[in-house]
């Protein structure tokens, strides 16, 4: 496994997102995202593209068999398959590897809800109604089930030899199996490395699951929080993100428990949100990165 981890090693990676659902029939063009770093000095290795919605599993990027069918009125995938055009493009003409964002709250919704959306209920009702046929329930453990089995399964399956890893947010243990999940991915596609999200661990960088072939490298929460405080991405409470794989041997964190995984950070472009192209919060750039300038000397000179 650790020469699959060369996806991600020793290098840096950049993200990309389309929207899931049924947005248009024009194939997106993803020889064209080259075209945004061809004039890089250094050119990223890999790129991070999602196949659910960011934090939201009820849309998807790519047509499914089931999920195609539950919700034909709202669909949750794509009529085309706008994810194939897009990897497919990214690999062939980039020649970059690609690791794909997936919620693992699934189209239930286990994590966020629907928080009053109509839409958004319907499918879900949907969603469950197919579970129950199934597995004859539709609480959280059968959605666990329907989400590794059902929707894992089959787009791991579909992507083996295009995807070359994975990164599931959200994967707490109450709304996400990673024994389930691992399963489903590896049994299809071995060779993909995988990190999951756990919620409550933040920096600095830890082992999430006993599965985890590298981490999944979330700083902490970046905001808006109800007061309007931000916590900028550059801030000094993520660096301890750094220390944990400058100090592991050849950038691996080791527990005692889950063994040892690739240290890998999933940062923030962005000081004050996720997706944003306005210049005010774009962080990593000059007389911005002051902060964290003065706590990694802080760290590197202790």
């Amino acid at each position: 496994m650790e020469s699959n981890l060369d996806v991600i090693s020793g290098s840096w990676g950049l993200g990309w997102r389309l929207q899931g659902g049924q947005i248009t029939n024009t194939p997106v063009d993803g020889a064209a995202i080259c075209k945004q770093f061809d004039n890089f000095k250094n050119k990223p290795k890999y790129i991070i593209l999602n196949l659910s919605n960011p934090a939201d599993g009820g849309f998807w990027t790519s047509t499914h068999s089931i999920l195609n069918t539950l919700s034909p009125n709202d669909r949750m995938t794509p009529k085309i398959d706008q994810f194939m055009y897009l990897i497919k493009g990214v690999k062939e003409t980039c020649g970059l590897k690609v690791i794909v964002y997936v919620a693992s709250e699934g189209p239930a919704k286990l994590l966020h809800g629907c928080k009053g959306d109509k839409k958004c209920e319907a499918r879900a009702t949907a969603v469950k109604a197919w579970v129950k046929n199934k597995y004859g329930n539709s609480d959280k453990d059968s959605m666990i089930k329907f989400f590794a089995n059902d929707i894992m399964s089959e787009y791991a399956q579909k992507f083996k030899g295009l995807i070359d890893g994975y990164w599931f947010d959200h994967c707490i243990p109450s709304l996400c199996s990673t024994t389930l999940v691992n399963k489903s991915v590896k049994s299809k596609d071995p060779d993909a490395i995988i990190a999951y999200n756990i919620a409550s661990q933040k920096a600095p960088i830890k082992i999430d699951s006993k599965y985890s072939d590298y981490t999944s490298g979330h700083p902490n929460p970046i905001g808006p929080f109800k007061n309007g405080y931000y916590n900028p991405a550059y801030a000094c409470h993520n660096d301890p993100m750094v220390s944990p794989i400058e100090k592991g041997k050849n950038g691996y964190i080791v527990d005692k428990k889950k063994g040892k995984a690739l240290g890998h950070m999933f940062m923030a472009l962005q000081g004050n949100m996720w997706d944003s192209t306005s210049c005010k919060s774009v962080a990593w750039r000059d007389g911005c990165v002051m902060p964290w300038e003065k706590c990694r000397k802080a760290t590197l000179t202790n």
